[in-house]
């Protein structure tokens, strides 16, 4: 095997036990020939070629049919194996500074599947170890080899005759550029999936120097916002002793800058950030040797926020009377499939004496929508009139509101003033119409309600009076009695004239 054509004598046996002699070569394409020389049973001479392509170590069956025996089927089982790979003349030549060098290499394997592998080791070539023999006692001084490092090329493959041979040597220009700074030795492994693997280093070692420093650099940023987190993204500094990369961020509510340490990775998550604050994020590159620091641009990113609604079922404006309490239907949508988290509900400022009932746990917000109920009363020492009822829901980033209208007492009753005068007055009794500023009120259903109406002050010659009721209610009776079964709105009139009060004594005004 090893002068390059090797020879092997099989043996074929036909069915009748008639034996053959082959023979078995591998001709210069690196290709196993079998040919058979001589048919021994019948002394015939025939000539039968099978060419097997790159053949793989181990036992090989070849069956023949045909000419000159139709009939007849021959089996032949080829027994050998072809050789271990061999590599040797492993070298490197590289001057410092450079990207590239180039690896030179002799290589004899004979299987198809051999693959090669190109490293770097810049540790310790060797390792010592004391062994211990645990029947003796007797400890000795075991020296290994050490094939360690990253891979510059692998699963290189064998093409061309020239793979098959020693005497061709092998050239592969290697990438080096991702090398930190530093001595190499570069070594090389063979594994044709049969024999054991075979490892070499060079003769030669590859040094990297120390690469010019900048304390800035411009990597592409690539920020992707998410549901109240940042995904931070970017592209490697081109310094191979950059050992670590440090983000730092910073935002209105963050006192100082937050630096995440995230080591070689070129991509980080940010969690548990306000969808409402906007984040200043700068890279940071850490040279491993000198510890010098280069910054990046700085980039501007917002989280987002989960989308919510707060709807009631019905009116939003609710009425009720004094003392009364009214349950309401309150639903919480969002156009999420599925919301990060619950969220809890606030009632805002109320009026004095009304009250908001609201449900004391989280409420998690769906696409259909999650109702709840909500319980508005109106206490006894509610004013009455119109009240708001602000709602909110809390949610992610973002805030769902509702404002409620809340109707307090029965019917409004509504006064208006009409005739001469500008100091004329109505009140009522209860108290709630004082209807020279304060002109309309509500009052509970069913409420007696009595309207007085005053005059204000005339001239000399002239009084003026109330002249009568009119509108819902047509009347010059003063007080006036006004059930409040329903809404009602009355007109008052004063005029010139009306005698309301005779005992009145006129006298001229003297100027002096």
């Amino acid at each position: 095997i090893d002068t390059g054509d090797w020879l092997t004598t099989i043996s074929a046996a036909l069915r009748d036990g008639q034996s053959y002699t082959a023979l078995a070569y591998v001709n210069a394409g690196g290709e196993v020939e079998l040919k058979v020389l001589t048919d021994l049973a019948t002394k015939k001479s025939v000539q039968i070629m099978y060419v097997v392509s790159k053949p793989a170590k181990g036992t090989w069956q070849a069956a023949l049919s045909g000419d000159p025996l139709p009939e007849d089927e021959y089996v032949f089982s080829v027994i050998g194996t072809a050789a271990a790979p061999a590599l040797s003349d492993v070298s490197i030549a590289h001057t410092p500074g450079d990207e590239q060098a180039e690896l030179s290499w002799r290589l004899a394997a004979y299987e198809p599947d051999t693959r090669l592998g190109i490293y770097v080791n810049n540790g310790p070539l060797t390792r010592t170890e004391i062994i211990t023999d645990p029947n003796t006692g007797i400890a000795s001084t075991e020296v290994t080899t050490e094939f360690t490092g990253p891979a510059l090329a692998y699963n290189l493959t064998l093409t061309g005759t020239g793979w098959v041979t020693h005497t061709a040597l092998q050239n592969y220009t290697v990438d080096v550029s991702g090398l930190p700074s530093g001595e190499y030795r570069v070594w090389m492994d063979v594994d044709d999936g049969v024999s054991p693997p075979m490892r070499v280093y060079a003769t030669d070692v590859v040094s990297i120097p120390v690469r010019p420093w900048s304390a800035t650099w411009s990597p592409v940023i690539t920020v992707t916002p998410g549901m109240r987190y940042l995904n931070v993204a970017w592209t490697a500094h081109p310094d191979p002793d950059v050992d670590r990369y440090l983000l730092e961020v910073s935002g209105p509510t963050i006192s100082g800058t937050r630096v995440y340490s995230e080591g070689l990775f070129l991509a980080t998550g940010l969690g548990n950030l306000d969808p409402n604050e906007v984040y200043t994020l700068t890279l940071l590159a850490r040279n491993g040797l000198s510890g010098q620091i280069a910054r990046s641009q700085s980039v501007t990113s917002m989280p987002q926020g989960a989308p919510l609604s707060l709807a009631v079922t019905g009116s939003p404006t609710l009425t009720l009377e004094l003392g009364q309490a009214v349950e309401i239907t309150l639903t919480l949508n969002t156009s999420l499939e599925s919301y990060p988290e619950p969220v809890g509900l606030l009632a805002g400022a109320l009026p004095v004496g009304m009250m908001l009932k609201l449900p004391s746990g989280l409420i998690t917000p769906t696409m259909a929508g999650t109702s709840f109920t909500a319980i508005v009363t109106a206490s006894e020492h509610t004013t009455h009139g119109t009240h708001l009822l602000p709602i909110t829901a809390q949610g992610i980033g973002e805030t769902a509101s509702l404002t409620l209208t809340a109707q307090v007492g029965g019917p409004q009753l509504t006064i208006n003033l009409a005739g001469v005068g500008d100091d004329n007055i109505v009140y009522s009794d209860p108290l709630g119409v004082d209807c020279e500023t304060d002109c309309a009120e509500i009052f509970n259903t069913g409420a007696v309600v009595t309207l007085t109406a005053v005059a204000g002050t005339g001239t000399i010659t002239d009084d003026i009076g109330f002249a009568g009721w009119s509108g819902d209610v047509e009347s010059t009776a003063n007080p006036l009695v006004v059930t409040m079964d329903t809404a009602r709105n009355i007109t008052a009139t004063f005029a010139f004239g009306v005698i309301v009060d005779t005992n009145k004594i006129y006298l001229p005004l003297v100027l002096k």
